[in-house]
């Protein structure tokens, strides 16, 4: 259960080529709050994180995800053209 980000982004899991399978929310690039969640992705807790070479991996898994992300109204167009 709870499968954190063993580093920086580059490797390939079953989330897509770049990013881990994290959830999670950063708050100030100081804390991390790391959602945890078996294998069926039912929640389970939180894992508060603050010690600074963990959350520098979370912050690059961010912009990393930034990088590669699309603006929403690109997306939902791309949704309406599937049907």
């Amino acid at each position: 259960m709870g499968r954190r980000p063993s580093a920086a982004p580059g490797g390939t899991t079953r989330s897509g080529p770049h990013l881990p399978a994290e959830d999670f929310w950063i708050f100030d690039s100081r804390l991390v709050a790391a959602l945890r969640c078996d294998d069926e992705d039912v929640f389970h807790d939180v894992e508060i994180i603050t010690e600074p070479a963990e959350v520098l991996r979370y912050c690059q898994v961010r912009d990393a995800a930034g990088h590669d992300s699309v603006p929403y109204d690109t997306f939902a167009a791309q949704l309406g053209t599937k049907g």
